[in-house]
Parts: structure tokens; sequence; C-alpha cells
């Protein structure tokens, strides 16, 4: 089993796109149903037919909007869990750090900009309170003056 990525296609497909947010298709509602076919002609137009002929299926990128995102959090926090659970540590994020996680989500990077925003801010803040209270076992995160804030917590 092979998975391959590209951006090929992907400037096409935005235009495409943008055609259904404003003017009469937007005014009569009309969503692009015809993405995968544009997708399929650009990929024909850039690759030699044999080698598209051993690709067995193709799927099409799906934007992430912010419906999703309390989802995708929760996968991201079951992976940092699960490690947190080897140490026999566990996690707690009030509200407002999962808001502080989600904040200013941009459709065009998906999922990847969320596990990059739990690796750089709330992992680093998982090491300095583990460094200050080694011995710590559950964490509380909060979001404080803009910055994610992990703390020893009993519950």
């Amino acid at each position: 089993l092979i998975f391959m990525t590209s951006n090929v296609g992907a400037q096409q497909a935005q235009r495409y796109r943008e055609r259904f947010g404003r003017g009469w298709r937007r005014w009569l509602g009309l969503a692009p149903k015809g993405e995968a076919a544009l997708l399929e002609q650009v990929l024909h137009e850039r690759f030699e037919p044999e080698w598209l002929n051993r690709i067995d299926r193709i799927l099409v990128f799906e934007r992430v909007d912010e419906r999703w995102l309390d989802a995708l959090l929760e996968i991201e926090l079951d992976k940092l869990d699960q490690r947190l659970a080897r140490q026999g540590r566990s996690l707690h994020l009030e509200p407002s750090a999962r808001a502080w996680l989600c904040r200013e989500h941009d459709v065009r990077f998906g999922a990847r900009a969320l596990a990059r925003r739990i690796r750089t801010e709330l992992e680093p803040a998982i090491a300095e309170c583990l460094l200050a209270e080694p011995s710590t076992t559950r964490l509380l995160c909060t979001c404080n003056l803009d910055r994610l804030q992990v703390t020893p917590h009993s519950w």
C-alpha cells in the first residue's frame, strides 16, 4: 500500500471554488461539484497515462473547516494522551486552552496547522511544567494572557 500526495491542480481547484463564492453562483446557492473532474484533467495533463493507470484510487483533498476542529483536536490530544499515559501522566484542557489551540484556523492548511500548534505551543508548556515539577502525574492546561500554561492538577 503506497500513499502519495501532490499539490497538482490545487491552484486550479482554488480558482474553481472561488467562482462559487461570488456572482450568480453564490446568489443561487450553488456548490462546486466538478472539482474531482477538474483535478483528474490536470493530472492527465501533467502525468503520462501509463503512470496514472497504475494508481488505483485518487482522493481529493477536503478542506477542514471549523466544524471539524473539535474532532481533530480530540484526535491529536488522544495521541498526546497515549504518550503521557506511558509515563503514568494525564492531561486535561480547559475550554480556554482548546479555543486557543483552534484559533485562527486557515482552511488552506488543513489539520497540519492544528498538529503543529500542539507541537509548538502545548508540548513545550507540558515540558516546562514537568521540568519544574517532575513528579507531577496530573496536568491542567489553561490559556492565560494569550499563552498556554500547564500546571500540576489534582482532581
